[in-house]
């Protein structure tokens, strides 16, 4: 019991982390840029910008998506077959069930448009009517809006995760009053994870900042994106096979 215990702790834990990567990743990157004297080419460059990294993300996170909703499914299946104790009688239909959400939500995103791609489509239409500065001023105030809520999700973002780990280690102080061992060693376990998960979301969004707020940081000082050549989505997928499971590595170049 202690053992699957451990196990699905450290998977709670890999995944918690894994989920986080990508927005790490993505908020890491710098941009190079120069400068534009235009204020109109400029907001527009910062417009497209926005636009093509959204979908990018959305495309991604849909792949990403189907592939761990699928995964989910099929450990939800298996342990529930394999496993004979009833905590993993209990986690396999809610694999299953979490499997099958992730599936249904990478199907809408990969079909449904945010909201910066619907803005670079409103921006294109105003640009072929011919732009105003009553235009420029609306859509620079659309980004500014954005700026302002990215800015607001990862302060909260930052307390929620140091909450998190108020509550892990919480958890594990009174864990270790308990008289059953069993319940001492996943208290333990329950408590570390989340005060590791709830440090690292608390600090990281503190230290990072998004890159909307990088975007607006750059337009302000009146720079433009030097757009790479793109290179598309790659995405490798590689069974992992151990002596007590398995599981799929998968890795990405975006």
């Amino acid at each position: 019991m202690i053992g699957h215990t451990a196990r699905g702790c450290a998977m709670v834990v890999a995944l918690a982390l894994a989920a986080q990567a990508p927005g790490l990743v993505s908020r890491a990157h710098a941009q190079e840029t120069r400068p534009e004297p235009d204020p109109v080419l400029r907001l527009e460059a910062w417009l497209k910008h926005d636009a093509d990294r959204n979908e990018t993300a959305r495309l991604a996170g849909s792949v990403l998506g189907l592939i761990m909703g699928a995964t989910a499914i099929g450990a939800g299946i298996y342990v529930f077959i394999a496993e004979d104790s009833v905590e993993w009688q209990i986690l396999g239909p809610l694999l299953v069930a979490e499997g099958a959400m992730l599936g249904g939500l990478s199907v809408v995103l990969f079909t449904m448009t945010t909201p910066p791609e619907d803005r670079w489509t409103r921006w294109r239409k105003v640009r072929a009517q011919g732009v105003s500065p009553e235009d420029v001023a609306g859509f620079t105030g659309e980004l500014r809006a954005d700026v302002e809520l990215a800015r607001f999700q990862r302060l909260t973002s930052a307390v929620i995760g140091f909450s998190m780990a108020g509550g892990g280690i919480a958890a594990g102080v009174l864990s270790l009053a308990s008289d059953d061992e069993d319940a001492r060693i996943i208290g333990l376990s329950l408590g570390i994870g989340l005060t590791v998960i709830g440090l690292a979301t608390g600090f990281l969004s503190l230290a990072i900042r998004s890159p909307i707020e990088d975007d607006w940081s750059e337009m302000r000082r009146g720079n433009v994106p030097i757009e790479e050549a793109a290179t598309g989505i790659e995405l490798h997928v590689a069974p992992a096979i151990a002596k007590d499971g398995g599981g799929l590595g998968l890795t990405g170049t975006f």
